[in-house]
């Protein structure tokens, strides 16, 4: 694999030692419960949290956490290629807890845990919002360290770039959302090309990221201009409920993809196209009519 710096970059022998010193206590217990926290940064959590959000809470901030995750997905894929800097297992293996490949800069896991830490910060009007925001940034991005696949630099370049997509969707949702609703057709019309003109410049590993936002994007319009999507009249069990069958769906149809095409390529593409169709246009139907 060829990167673009290697020993030249900042206090690689202190950062290494750092993680050396930080994984004294590395264990059978420790890894497990390290290997815990990665599930936070993994596509089922992503998608699971999506799923219930969006089915079982509220559809407007589903697709907005929905749309938001692939911004900032994007934009960590981006950075990584431009700065094509390596991961601490490249320079000894045996500090990596488990195996990742591609680029560390910046961390996604660091990252999204700001740009949600940032979001719950801002949003959650309760005193418990920052220091709720505060310890679940701090845990992620501390266990990217200890797990040994992010720098700690790796870790301070997510933060920056997620704060700055956080402070963006901040910005930018109301006037998106006004304009979106008054000019439906022609938004989703744009969306669906600007996207396109997108998926044939951008890198190929972009692919499932830009099927996603398009299968979104169209199941959206659908979903609102038929009136698909649950009011919020609905009682907590019954929220409850419908995140969990939007999870549990999601999950069945990943199961299903992995059953149709076995260790292929398209795997990962048609799980995230079949999770993206169920999240945003079949959803809620089916809860309508079955529960």
């Amino acid at each position: 694999m060829f990167f673009l710096y290697n020993e030249n970059m900042i206090y690689l022998e202190e950062q290494l030692n750092l993680i050396r010193h930080l994984q004294e206590w590395r264990g059978p217990v420790f890894d497990a419960i390290l290997r815990i926290f990665n599930f936070f940064d993994t596509f089922p959590y992503y998608s699971g949290l999506v799923a219930f959000i969006w089915v079982g809470v509220s559809w407007r901030w589903g697709v907005r956490l929905g749309f938001l995750l692939v911004v900032n997905g994007v934009a960590n894929m981006l950075a990584k290629m431009a700065f094509a800097l390596p991961r601490p297992l490249y320079y000894d293996p045996s500090l990596a807890v488990i195996k990742l490949g591609g680029y560390g800069f910046p961390s996604g896991g660091a990252q999204t845990a700001m740009l949600f830490g940032a979001l719950l910060a801002y949003y959650w009007k309760s005193r418990w919002a920052w220091p709720c925001a505060a310890l679940y940034v701090l845990s992620i991005s501390l266990s990217r360290v200890l797990l040994g696949v992010h720098f700690v630099t790796d870790v301070l370049g997510g933060w920056v770039l997620g704060l700055l997509v956080a402070i963006l969707f901040i910005y930018a949702v109301r006037p998106i959302e006004a304009f979106a609703s008054k000019y439906s057709t022609k938004t989703l019309a744009a969306f669906v090309i600007f996207v396109l003109l997108a998926w044939a410049i951008l890198p190929a590993k972009l692919s499932f990221l830009m099927a996603v936002a398009v299968i979104c994007a169209v199941g959206v319009y659908l979903s609102t201009k038929y009136g698909l999507y649950f009011t919020d009249s609905r009682k907590g069990w019954r929220k409850i409920l419908h995140g969990l069958v939007g999870i549990a769906g999601a999950a069945f149809l990943g199961q299903a993809a992995k059953m149709l095409f076995p260790l292929s390529s398209f795997e990962f593409l048609v799980e995230a196209c079949l999770g993206a169709l169920w999240v945003s246009l079949l959803a809620s139907p089916f809860c309508k009519r079955v529960l």
